[in-house]
């Protein structure tokens, strides 16, 4: 739909020509190849990492612990955290979650939860130094007299709200599973 939306305002705007389609093109062929590579990459990682047991000396060492379930949790959300201010949320699915789902299957976590909890949790991916991609969009559209260190520093309460959300959600549950059971039932 962004694409149909950006051909229209193209060619009401004049700007519609051949050469532009082909740029784009080629653009759009670059990214998805870029993104597809990232894919594979992660893919590749997981599928090595798992096949030679890597995924059960995780598990075993979270679940061998002696300790609340939720503390689990916390390590398990605090690996998503610190790996989302290094790596893109595509990569760190693709890592994590084979490894992680298991684990908090064996918690007992429902499913739905767990899954929504990461999303927030790589929500902050976005937003977080060095790889923060939104870091650099809201660089490109500030003021030149603000500095990455500026933005590095307005981000904060923001971070710090999604921490609060994920927080809520953990001990609030039904904040995510309200709706689903009462559709879905269960």
């Amino acid at each position: 739909m962004g694409g149909i939306g950006a051909l229209v305002l193209a060619a009401i705007n004049r700007k519609l020509t051949w050469e532009v389609i082909v740029q784009s093109s080629l653009s759009t062929l670059r990214t998805t190849a870029m993104i597809m590579l990232l894919f594979v990459g992660g893919k590749l990682f997981s599928v090595v990492f798992l096949g030679i047991g890597g995924g059960d000396v995780v598990a075993d060492l979270l679940l061998g612990m002696d300790v609340s379930p939720y503390v689990v949790l916390t390590i398990m959300m605090s690996v998503v955290f610190f790996l989302g201010m290094f790596i893109d949320w595509a990569a760190i699915l693709l890592v994590t979650m084979p490894i992680f789902t298991p684990i908090a299957m064996d918690l007992d976590f429902n499913p739905l939860w767990f899954a929504m909890l990461i999303c927030v949790n790589l929500q902050t991916s976005f937003l977080t130094p060095p790889f923060g991609y939104a870091l650099f969009y809201f660089k490109g559209v500030a003021p030149v007299e603000y500095t990455m260190g500026d933005i590095y520093r307005g981000i904060v309460p923001f971070v710090m709200i999604q921490i609060l959300g994920l927080i809520l959600m953990v001990v609030f549950p039904g904040l995510i599973t309200w709706l689903p059971s009462l559709f879905f039932g269960g």
